[in-house]
């Protein structure tokens, strides 16, 4: 009897060793519990899911350590609030973790539980304390009349504004369109640019900011128009369709039309073509002129050839700069792309190899983003690099855990393998800082 009572009670603490401590089974001293603001949300719709710590004792860099957040697109808001509550008599110190998530289908998802690490001290054994799983019933969009709905979901605002107002016949005029709102706007498409204008459009900056709770983001687009007549030209209105999840209806905005001032002359494209085979001269016959004279027209055109032997060489540097600059401006706007394509390409293997494969899919993406060779970047050049292109100082922080990451699992003989979700973490980063690069 005695025998089996050891044998129970050493089976109790192994379990208990090997099992997490969920938040809805004990509130002792410390404890986490994990919610979301809407548990039926549409596709696409934001969602804040919080990570509560409840502290009564004084904890020491605790490690929080969240859910993969599988079937999300999502932006980490961090710490949110730091507040003292009263619980059963008892004081404790509630640190409210945030994160907005965007769920990418329709279904019952389950979010895995995040978890809070406690270090090992003096006093006490590493602990994990883990939250509860969130379950959430994502609805589908309701059927769009309209061809023009690209999946903007959320409730938006736009604005848009001009450089110049007038201009010569051929120059471009850039207007900035900013659209701001509680959607993904970090992967939202850009607007549908009108049909009778010669135009071009660019993502330009992400930021985002919380405002009551919410991640609320803003993004520039630059819309390069180009007229080709003169006269007063209405520059025509730009509409984003979206679906409002509040009211549960498609809905549309768009930027009132704008008057230009467009003066000059009609510029025609120049003829540059050139004739390899040397040039006809019109003769006329032998009695039209008097003898011992030259026809003027020989003079005139013998002083041409050199300017028009010229005009080639120019005209053949010129277009040879232009295509290596639209070539530049390609792998630029690209880089990001190939990038992540590469990662989601990855085969993990072994963690070494890994690690040097995602240290080369990086080192090209900044190669093609400054035109520059950096086959090997140390870190504090690196750092100087997303400095002088108006990286954010957070996402600076996580290009250097990234970093130190990689050059730990390519030297350190206890490195772990890659996960994953490792990948996907990556992938998120570049998109972060493609956003926010300025390339000169």
């Amino acid at each position: 009897m005695r025998l089996r009572t050891v044998s129970l009670l050493i089976m109790a603490a192994i379990i208990l060793a090997v099992s997490p401590i969920y938040a809805q089974d004990v509130q002792g001293d410390v404890y986490v519990e994990a919610s979301v603001d809407n548990t039926n949300p549409y596709v696409g719709q934001q969602v804040i899911y919080s990570l509560k710590l409840y502290d009564a004792v004084g904890l020491i860099n605790p490690l929080y350590q969240p859910s993969n957040f599988e079937g999300f697109w999502r932006i980490d808001i961090g710490v949110v609030s730091q507040t003292n509550e009263q619980i059963n008599g008892r004081t404790y110190n509630v640190t409210t973790i945030s994160t907005a998530l965007y769920p990418t289908h329709s279904e019952a998802i389950n979010i895995q539980p995040s978890s809070v690490i406690l270090p090992e001290t003096v006093f006490r054994a590493k602990q994990t304390l883990t939250a509860n799983p969130v379950s959430l019933d994502v609805k589908a969009l309701p059927q769009s009349n309209s061809s023009a709905f690209n999946g903007a979901v959320g409730q938006f605002t736009m604005s848009a504004s001009l450089d110049r107002q007038a201009v010569n016949i051929g120059e471009p005029v850039t207007m900035t369109l900013t659209v701001s709102g509680t959607g993904n706007i970090e992967q939202l498409p850009p607007p549908a640019l009108p049909d009778n204008w010669r135009a071009t459009i660019n993502a330009g900056n992400f930021k985002s900011q919380t405002q009551n709770g919410l991640i609320i983001g803003t993004r520039d687009y630059q819309i390069v128009f180009t007229p080709t007549s003169t006269g007063d030209q209405e520059l025509p209105a730009i509409t984003l369709n979206y679906f409002d999840p509040v009211d549960a209806n498609y809905k549309s905005m768009s930027t009132s039309p704008i008057q230009i001032q467009v003066s000059g002359d009609t510029v025609a494209a120049p003829n540059l073509s050139l004739d390899d085979s040397e040039p006809s001269l019109s003769l006329k016959p032998i009695g039209s002129q008097a003898t011992g004279t030259t026809s003027p027209l020989i003079f005139i055109m013998a002083g041409l050839l050199p300017l028009l032997g010229v005009a080639a060489i120019g005209y053949q540097q010129w277009n040879k700069t232009r295509k290596a600059q639209l070539e530049k401006r390609i792998r630029q706007q690209q880089a990001a792309q190939i990038a992540i394509r590469n990662l989601k390409a990855l085969a993990l293997a072994d963690s070494k190899s890994s690690y040097q494969v995602i240290e080369k899919i990086f080192n090209r993406y900044l190669s093609d983003k400054l035109d520059m060779d950096l086959k090997v970047v140390k870190q504090s050049n690196l750092m100087q690099l997303l400095t002088q292109n108006g990286t954010s100082e957070n996402i600076k922080s996580k290009v250097q855990v990234f970093v130190s990451d990689i050059e730990e699992g390519q030297f350190s003989p206890s490195a772990e393998d890659i996960a994953p979700q490792k990948t996907e973490d990556l992938v998120k980063l570049l998109r972060d800082i493609d956003a926010e690069w300025i390339v000169p």
